[in-house]
């Protein structure tokens, strides 16, 4: 079963070698954080390394990022994820 809002702290061993189970820490959503403005670079590539790192996305996603052939690759991809995260959101919170 997944649970929303828990994240793991420990993985259990099944006895072979293998995960067999996690144990988690239950968390609650509090009040969002003040807004703020950051200004990129002017620079189109220092801009896109900037927005990689600040991008509320996992370490996969970054890594993926980080390793586009160019800013403009590199911007249109971090554009799609976020639409993509944002997209997913708006259907998780309608779904109650």
């Amino acid at each position: 079963e997944f649970k929303w809002l828990n994240t793991p702290i420990e993985f259990l061993d099944d006895g072979r070698g293998w995960i067999g189970g996690m144990r988690c820490i239950r968390m609650e959503l509090g009040e969002p954080d003040e807004l703020v403005d950051v200004e990129l670079a002017e620079d189109p590539s220092t801009a896109s390394f900037q927005g990689t790192v600040l991008a509320p996305l996992g370490p996969l996603d970054k890594q993926a990022l980080l390793c586009a052939g160019s800013a403009e690759q590199r911007l249109r991809l971090l554009h799609q994820m976020l639409t993509d995260n944002i997209e997913l959101l708006e259907a998780r919170l309608a779904a109650g």
